[in-house]
């Protein structure tokens, strides 16, 4: 449900303002109310592959919204019989499981009758009488008697199950440890069926993250395995996706990019550390991010033009600003008189759907990157910025608009 709030306003739950389920911030403007929870309109997206949520159908699987794709990609159960996802009734046979109308008899297409004997043949289910008109390269006794697996008596009038390319009594399809019946899921090994329980007691997988046993889909890297819901990335803690590239250190995985992030964030701490205890750089430093800004401004008009390749910092020509391309090209922090460039998260600087979000009073609103830290830069579109600045014009506009920073 989406309404709006003035924006000088906030919504109050009580004597309290409402706040985002997802970033903790107050509401103000067009929010999103999901039962009893509010989220800002850009802050409700898929927490898999993080696409908007407001137009579209969603899941909410253990305190999160998923989007239809990725829940059935995930936890999704497939049709047997057409492999497509099953929503609503479901029909269940020997672990299988159908939509209501796929699961007919293979060889008349008729529904099957409530009570009546099914064979199965591979993926092929077939009706009692269909059965006999099945064809074989071996010689197959039919009409011969047949006996269960499990007490070696014969099967006679009467429901029966084929499994394990064997032919059981129902009330004797049990699992060989815990000997209870087994009328639904079961996982086999050498030939002997097991509940699950029992066989992810003895024969099991556990995951790398959450320690429980996994059935169904699994993500394996480094010899390490995880439910897919359990492979988040350390740092942006988002899901990875199958085939997608994962970075193992230790007991923690990491997206290539939020482990370059990551070191990028250590470095620029140790040079501020080192930078605080210089007597020479701290009286001189009053810049934002003191030496690391300025190496990058000075890599950035290394990029742009090699003019200044003689001078340490660029030359008294260019604090000058002399020509607007060198005022455009500027890094962040002020450098020898020309204008600060104000650092601010990037939570403040994102354009909203609407265009209505106030931004602060002193950022360019074209160039609404140059507002970000350089660590926060790389994290948003995966490269440093003096990367960005050889892209060509169109390309730097259309990764801004991903973004919301355009």
């Amino acid at each position: 449900l989406l309404f709006s709030f003035p924006f000088h306003s906030s919504p109050l739950r009580g004597n309290s303002p409402i706040v985002c389920e997802r970033c903790g911030e107050v509401c103000r403007g067009e929010v999103v109310r999901v039962k009893n929870t509010h989220f800002h309109v850009h802050c409700f997206t898929c927490q898999v592959c993080g696409c908007d949520l407001v137009h579209s159908g969603f899941f909410h699987h253990s305190g999160e919204y998923i989007c239809t794709e990725d829940y059935q990609r995930l936890y999704g159960t497939q049709c047997d019989s057409c492999d497509q996802y099953i929503t609503g009734e479901v029909v269940s046979a020997l672990g299988r499981t159908y939509h209501p109308h796929c699961f007919v008899c293979s060889v008349c297409r008729s529904p099957f009758p409530i009570g009546d004997r099914v064979t199965f043949c591979g993926k092929k289910c077939v009706c009692q009488q269909c059965s006999h008109s099945l064809k074989s390269d071996k010689p197959v006794k039919v009409h011969g008697p047949s006996y269960c697996a499990g007490c070696c008596e014969e099967i006679k009038q009467g429901q029966s199950l084929l499994a394990l390319e064997r032919q059981w009594h129902v009330s004797c399809f049990k699992c060989q440890t815990c000997g209870c019946v087994l009328t639904g899921e079961y996982i086999s090994k050498d030939g002997i069926p097991y509940c699950e329980t029992d066989y992810h007691t003895q024969f099991g997988i556990r995951c790398e993250s959450c320690n429980g046993y996994i059935s169904g889909r699994v993500l394996e890297a480094g010899g390490k395995h995880y439910h897919p819901s359990c492979a988040r990335c350390a740092r942006c803690h988002m899901m990875f996706l199958e085939g997608e590239e994962m970075y193992l250190t230790g007991s923690e995985v990491w997206h290539p990019m939020c482990k370059e992030a990551a070191r990028l964030e250590r470095k620029l701490r140790v040079s501020v550390t080192q930078n605080t205890h210089d007597p020479v750089t701290s009286s001189i430093s009053v810049s934002v991010l003191s030496g690391i800004g300025r190496m990058i401004l000075k890599e950035e008009m290394k990029a742009r033009s090699g003019r200044h390749d003689n001078d340490q910092w660029g030359s008294r020509r260019s604090s000058r600003c002399s020509s607007k391309e060198t005022l455009n090209n500027l890094g962040y922090g002020s450098v020898n008189g020309c204008k600060t460039v104000c650092i601010y998260p990037y939570e403040d600087l994102m354009v909203s759907v609407r265009g209505q979000q106030r931004l602060p009073s002193d950022v360019d609103r074209a160039r609404l990157e140059r507002h970000l830290s350089p660590e926060e830069f790389y994290r948003v579109f995966g490269m440093a910025m003096s990367a960005f600045d050889r892209l060509a014009q169109w390309k730097k506009n259309e990764l801004k608009k991903q973004v919301r920073l355009f």
